[in-house]
């Protein structure tokens, strides 16, 4: 099976906050910015407490924290997300739009753009992970092949010879809803 792709600059930065979002890094921030939400909330009671105010005074300061803790992950993923597209905007405009081929053979995986061409044994994929706008081939050194969905002819074709892939090597096919 034969492909042929061209990757925009909004799948490379969908792909790079993808990335972003499931990195050790991003969760302990996440976890981080909860703690100090409450944190916040129960240094507010015990000043409130000293203050000997009524246990009414409590309630607003517990429906912040809460809220916080569960609105804070979502709040921050917007703010990082828009500062990433801005810092990632015009990055990727050499290799945006330059065709890409990609052929699935038996035990190997050939991948070639502008002349170059990696060569790629279908041993080494790790898993294939579908969001929805992209194609994700997680290979073991850690690098991903990215496949947009619109834009290839056979879309659902080339999702079923993966997840044929999938269950001949023994990996996983992934639904990230992300």
């Amino acid at each position: 099976m034969m492909l042929k792709y061209q990757l925009t600059e909004e799948d490379y930065i969908r792909y790079n906050q993808y990335i972003m979002w499931r990195s050790p890094i991003m969760k302990k921030v996440i976890l981080i910015l909860r703690m100090i939400v409450v944190i916040s909330a129960v240094t507010v009671i015990a000043m409130e407490y000293k203050a000997d105010r009524a246990w009414v005074a409590y309630i607003p300061i517990i429906v912040f924290g809460i809220v916080g803790f569960l609105v804070m992950p979502a709040a921050y993923r917007l703010v990082s997300d828009s500062m990433n597209r801005q810092l990632l905007k015009g990055r990727f405009k050499d290799v945006a739009g330059v065709p890409m081929y990609v052929e699935l053979k038996d035990d190997l995986l050939l991948v070639s753009s502008k002349g170059s061409e990696r060569r790629i044994d279908t041993a080494q994929i790790e898993a294939v992970i579908e969001l929805p706008t992209l194609l994700l081939m997680k290979i073991k050194n850690n690098s991903h092949l990215i496949m947009p969905k619109q834009g290839v002819a056979g879309i659902d074709k080339v999702k079923e010879e993966l997840k044929q892939l999938c269950n001949k090597l023994a990996i996983m096919y992934q639904y990230a809803k992300w």
